[in-house]
């Protein structure tokens, strides 16, 4: 009989493949329009599917302003899409903390002047 955790894990790896494949539809849609000069607002964005999005907008022309609550891989992962030649804001949000996202939107629209994407791999 499965325990618990058995069934914690199935439910936690189905949102996987299911965050894994609507980011894959994303991205063949963000390849089909112009998103060149688009400023794209990352939660969870210093590892797995929120990095690998912001490799992919980076790459279509997006600027991007990512976050995550482990400074160490927010910085590592910003110093990656910066390596590669993209805009990147990163900062420290735990996106559980409604005043924090609300003061991370805050310095997005004061660094860029808007916000015109939104990916949330956070939760």
């Amino acid at each position: 009989m499965p325990s618990v955790f058995d069934s914690m894990r199935n439910r936690r790896l189905a949102a996987i493949g299911v965050g894994s494949y609507v980011g894959m539809r994303l991205l063949e849609r963000a390849r089909a329009v112009d998103l060149f000069g688009q400023v794209a607002l990352i939660t969870g964005g210093s590892r797995g599917l929120g990095l690998a999005l912001g490799r992919e907008l980076g790459a279509q022309g997006c600027e991007l302003a990512i976050c995550a609550r482990t400074e160490s891989e927010l910085s590592e992962a910003a110093d990656e899409l910066r390596a590669a030649g993209y805009e990147v804001l990163a900062e420290v949000c735990d996106v559980s903390d409604r005043v924090q996202i609300e003061d991370f939107v805050a310095r997005v629209e004061r660094h860029y002047g808007r916000i015109d994407l939104l990916v949330t791999c956070a939760s």
